[in-house]
């Protein structure tokens, strides 16, 4: 598509050109290079120092679900921007499969909750390489119950209940709308997809384009899929839901992608699957920006409001339906 790298590189907008300029002079070890507390320890701090001034809360809690399949509880944060009834999104953190917690995804699930003013429910799932598939999706089933169960009681509409996920956040979340249908179980009323991993086969032509020098590499994703989805089936759809096969069956989905991201064409054609089923999609590609640029406010501002407000319009849209 591009005749030479340099191309490539034009697309990118300043701040993103700065930032990937400003990361290769620090010349870090790539994450498959160091050990998970170290990359844990890592995004941590990433998050906080990209994160912004922390938006306020009408309350927030932070509480353990319990799980049907293990002893220890499952770790949540509950935003809630005004003291109202209101819809509820139930939010899993990217990172690999392997990174990411309630911390580093604070300030994003603040800005949602306060735009979209609906009560966000953060979860910390099980992280790989220490518990693989599919301790993640086992994670999100039980809190998603716990969700409905308690809905009324957290102040939430029983009836307007969403999932979303940011990357690995995005895949758990598709995946366990998918596994719902299978279950014929209560679906959720749309799913919120950002920049969204769901083929872990890494065959898509944006793999080939920017696969290497746009923040969020091929041997990066390779190596997160390899701690995450080991001795599975990549093409199943638990682990890949763009391999589903009844999207006539699926919720509605809101669909944001960050052009200069190798996992770019996995949310596009998750919506061009939707859409050809018959479902209902809204699609945003912002140009310019890299992978995991919705956690970048100090680099991003103008394209994150963007992206934000977008997001909170799409919610509300679809929490009126």
């Amino acid at each position: 598509m591009f005749k030479s790298k340099d191309n490539i590189f034009s697309k990118l907008v300043p701040q993103a050109a700065a930032f990937l300029k400003q990361l290769e002079l620090l010349n870090t070890p790539p994450v498959e290079q160091v050990s998970a507390e170290v990359a844990r320890d890592n995004y941590e701090k990433l998050s906080r120092y990209q994160g912004g001034v922390p938006i306020s809360m009408a309350r927030t809690e932070d509480r353990k679900v319990l799980s049907s399949r293990h002893k220890s509880a499952i770790p949540v944060r509950i935003y809630w921007p005004t003291l109202q009834q209101l819809p509820l999104l139930i939010y899993f953190h990217g990172g690999g499969w392997s990174r990411g917690s309630l911390n580093t995804h604070d300030a994003l699930c603040r800005r949602i909750a306060k735009e979209a003013n609906c009560i966000v429910i953060s979860v910390e799932y099980r992280l790989a390489p220490e518990h693989p598939y599919p301790a993640a999706i086992e994670d999100a089933q039980d809190v998603y119950t716990w969700c409905l169960q308690t809905a009324s009681s957290l102040g939430a509409k029983a009836d307007q209940i969403a999932v979303g996920g940011d990357s690995a956040g995005g895949t758990i979340s598709a995946a366990l709308t998918a596994s719902l249908v299978e279950a014929n179980s209560i679906v959720p009323k749309f799913q919120l997809l950002i920049y969204p991993s769901l083929d872990l086969t890494f065959k898509q032509e944006s793999i080939k384009l920017f696969e290497d020098g746009f923040f969020l590499t091929k041997n990066s994703l390779d190596y997160y899929a390899a701690n995450y989805a080991k001795n599975q089936n990549l093409k199943d759809w638990r682990v890949s839901p763009l391999f589903y096969k009844k999207f006539d069956k699926l919720p509605p989905a809101i669909i944001l992608t960050a052009d200069c991201d190798p996992i770019r064409d996995d949310g596009m054609r998750y919506g061009k699957k939707l859409i050809h089923a018959g479902g209902q999609v809204a699609e945003k590609n912002i140009p310019g920006v890299i992978h995991a640029f919705m956690q970048m406010i100090e680099t991003f501002p103008i394209q994150t409001t963007q992206a934000y407000s977008w997001i909170a319009d799409q919610m509300r849209l679809l929490w009126k339906q």
